[in-house]
């Protein structure tokens, strides 16, 4: 990791500085195989890592380093972390440093994601009042990209999740004074999977109205469909009565001779015929 720029903070001050993968080693003293998952050129998940002198987070935009007396966090300046190290600022203090920076961190993340599924709810639902009221391709596309959106943040809420519980539980099980927390601080655990768990529940009941509105939607499609084939059926009848009825005028037609017709047709007027150019021919020699 290139040298990048880091705010660190401990209790009534802070301070901005370039550090490099040495420095920061030293500083904290963790290994530099958990540095790497705070390289921004590598796509590492969700990730908490518990160690003997330091907390590691990578947990969406925070990025960040917890020791017992500082708080070292990347990328200061980006526009989602800056809230983050403003609310660092204010709530640090020297009793449970590194569990009221965790504490930070963790409603940072949570209050994130919250505003994330707040949206999705609203343009979620709007989007399937839309396409119930009119099926066309834009509604369409507007609810497939909703159901995208809501399984990804369900993904990403539980990547979160699991990192975070995985790690904290086995830290709470360890007897080592070493460690961080080696008292019951249930409370960071239990505050933040209710928040993440209720933020899983309202996507989940999201996903059901979309599967619900898709059914709905299937059986409009196969009812208009049905309508057309019956509207088809019914179209091809009336062709086929007309072609019958047309073949029928037709057959009779065609003994259908008008009277004048009937005159020039009759044998005798062919002899009639014959024997006034016969009467003709003699006169004439």
């Amino acid at each position: 990791m290139d040298s990048k720029l880091w705010c660190a903070l401990a209790v009534d001050k802070h301070e901005f500085l370039q550090l490099e993968r040495a420095s920061i080693i030293q500083r904290t003293g963790i290994h530099a195989r958990d540095l790497r998952i705070l390289d921004p050129l590598l796509s590492n998940p969700s990730t908490i890592l518990i160690r003997e002198r330091a907390i590691v987070l990578n947990l969406e935009h925070i990025k960040a380093i917890i020791t017992r007396n500082e708080v070292l966090v990347r990328n200061p300046n980006n526009v989602d972390v800056v809230p983050v190290i403003e609310e660092l600022r204010q709530r640090l203090k020297e009793n449970e440093f590194e569990i009221e920076a965790l504490k930070v961190a963790l409603e940072s993340i949570n209050k994130f994601l919250g505003a994330q599924v707040e949206e999705l709810e609203i343009h979620g639902f709007s989007a399937l009042d839309d396409l119930l009221a009119k099926i066309n391709r834009y509604n369409l596309k507007r609810v497939r990209t909703l159901k995208g959106g809501v399984a990804g943040l369900v993904a990403r809420l539980q990547k979160v999740a699991n990192k975070v519980n995985g790690e904290l539980e086995d830290l709470l099980k360890e007897d080592d004074d070493n460690y961080f927390f080696p008292g019951a601080h249930e409370e960071v655990l239990e505050w933040h999977f209710m928040q993440v768990e209720g933020m899983i529940t309202k996507l989940k009941t999201l996903s059901e109205h979309v599967i619900d509105t898709e059914k709905h939607i299937k059986i409009q499609i196969v009812n208009r469909r049905n309508g057309l084939i019956q509207i088809g059926l019914i179209l091809n009848a009336c062709v086929l009565a007309m072609s019958f009825f047309s073949m029928i005028a037709s057959f009779f037609g065609m003994n259908l001779v008008p009277k004048r017709w009937q005159i020039c047709c009759h044998p005798e007027f062919f002899n009639l015929e014959a024997w006034t150019f016969d009467l003709q021919k003699k006169e004439f020699t």
